[in-house]
């Protein structure tokens, strides 16, 4: 995965709300993702699909 890809797809989940973005603008320019409630709700969903 590139750079720009990443960066794309983290954009996105972004604007889905599941992950939130912080950016520290300091010196040199530092972002961060972490993944929000909302996403961590989508978990069961996923290990139910997994296991199917």
């Amino acid at each position: 995965m590139t750079q720009h890809m990443l960066t794309a797809r983290l954009r996105e989940l972004h604007a889905d709300w599941l992950v939130s973005r912080t950016v520290h603008a300091k010196v040199s320019l530092r972002v961060e993702y972490e993944i929000t409630a909302q996403a961590c709700r989508l978990d069961p969903m996923k290990e139910a699909s997994q296991a199917w």
